[in-house]
């Protein structure tokens, strides 16, 4: 897994995954200054995939931003939204593979399998 944040150093995610105990669950970390470009723009995602040596089309993303929904679009990444603050229009939907309520319900996608 990869854990990736847009405006943050390298060393302020290691921190905030440190703090919150979750760093031992993540292979790598992405911060948005080691990507060309910002979202909508694919780059982050494709930097990703480089690090985790996986294919777009093994990897999934979970975002809860249009900016992100489209960027994993451009990546041809599978990628599911999870709604914060706003929910995604109609044109960002339908380049979701799903768009879930709550991370709880990804863990059931997930034990469902992904299909292609």
């Amino acid at each position: 897994f990869s854990f990736l944040r847009r405006g943050m150093s390298p060393n302020l995610n290691l921190m905030t995954l440190g703090y919150s105990h979750t760093l031992s669950y993540f292979d790598t970390t992405i911060c948005g200054s080691e990507a060309a470009h910002s979202k909508p723009e694919p780059d982050i995602f494709l930097k990703a995939c480089e690090k985790l040596h996986v294919l777009p089309s093994e990897a999934l993303v979970l975002e809860d931003s249009e900016a992100g929904i489209e960027a994993a679009y451009r990546a041809h990444i599978k990628v599911i939204c999870i709604p914060d603050m706003k929910y995604p229009t109609d044109e960002y939907v339908n380049k979701a593979f799903k768009v879930l309520d709550s991370l709880d319900e990804v863990i059931n996608e997930l034990e469902k399998g992904i299909e292609s």
